[in-house]
């Protein structure tokens, strides 16, 4: 998947392509498929932002990793790709979530290793639970 990045550069090249095409030195069949292409995984994933297809493994890929934890940066690409006001509000809290779920099986995972490398004895079945989720 592309960062949100190149969908600003696309968006970029798609309006000066067609305001000004004299200015293009590319091959024109090469760079009208290359833009083709960039546009339609745009389109695909705004698409799939706003109506909730996107699973959170990509979310997490195209702007956890790009933005980290800084969510208001993360707001305003969305902004940019013209996502409505509460879609944009659900997923960053569906984002958070999705972190603050990761967490709890990294922290349960762990409990596990110190349950293994101490030989502690006890009821685990909750803790074996939530660590097998991932």
């Amino acid at each position: 998947m592309f960062s949100l990045y190149i969908f600003n550069l696309v968006n970029i090249l798609r309006t000066h392509y067609f305001l000004c095409p004299n200015h293009i030195r590319y091959d024109g069949t090469r760079f009208d498929r290359l833009l083709f292409l960039l546009n339609s995984s745009l389109s695909e994933f705004i698409t799939k932002l706003k109506d909730g297809q996107l699973k959170f493994e990509e979310i997490e890929k195209i702007l956890g990793q790009q933005f980290k934890q800084d969510y208001k940066i993360m707001e305003a690409e969305m902004r940019i790709l013209d996502i409505p006001e509460t879609v944009i509000r659900q997923r960053i809290k569906q984002l958070k979530q999705t972190r603050e779920f990761g967490n709890c099986v990294r922290g349960a995972q762990t409990m596990l290793k110190f349950k293994e490398i101490f030989n502690l004895t006890g009821y685990f079945r909750p803790v074996i639970n939530i660590a097998s989720v991932f």
